[in-house]
């Protein structure tokens, strides 16, 4: 994508999405049987991007692990109110919260501490890391690979080889499309 950086444009209106009438024709979500690992590339992704599906497996009792790629302290460079470590730490709080509040407090956690904005430089580190943890996984839950955000594509990318490396099925969730993209836009691959 050239020019502006889309995710500080201006979103898109959340009533078109509302109003969008191929929802009903998209295929419904069927849960998997065992174990499902959630990749994100930062605290708040996976509840962002996946936070319903995270739910609807919790209650139906599949063993959860979510990694987190970073920690995600580059998310505020200018501020003066925490510093990056303090961040750090608030956003692993704020994950463990967000996931009982999900239902999903027994979700195993883990944190890679990859630099917040480098995933890319460590992609194949990133890789490394997952294969072992999505080893027997019913499914591999990670970033779609066109969300226009560097640190999510390069997680996305690193989450589908981990997932072909082990056999693990893989989906992709969109965490900024809903943001920079209109319901009719072809980049979205719906088809999918």
């Amino acid at each position: 994508m050239s020019g502006p950086d889309p995710i500080q444009a201006p979103g898109t209106d959340e009533a078109l999405w509302r109003a969008w009438e191929r929802w009903a024709q998209l295929p419904e979500a069927v849960l998997p049987q065992g174990p499902v690992v959630v990749v994100a590339a930062h605290p708040d992704d996976e509840v962002l991007g996946a936070g319903g599906a995270l739910a609807l497996l919790a209650a139906a009792g599949n063993p959860l692990t979510v990694v987190t790629v970073t920690d995600g302290e580059g998310s505020h460079p200018r501020t003066r109110v925490l510093r990056p470590s303090a961040l750090a730490a608030r956003r692993a709080t704020e994950l463990r919260a967000a996931l009982a509040r999900l239902g999903a407090s027994a979700a195993r956690t883990v944190r890679l501490r990859v630099p917040d904005t480098a995933v890319a430089a460590h992609e194949e580190e990133v890789r490394r890391a997952l294969v072992p943890l999505t080893e027997g996984a019913a499914l591999v839950l990670a970033p779609w690979t066109g969300d226009v955000h560097a640190d999510h594509e390069a997680t996305g990318r690193a989450a589908r080889a981990a997932a072909r490396e082990t056999g693990a099925p893989s989906a992709a969730y969109p965490v900024w499309m809903w943001h920079w993209a209109r319901p009719d836009d072809p980049r979205v691959p719906w088809h999918r």
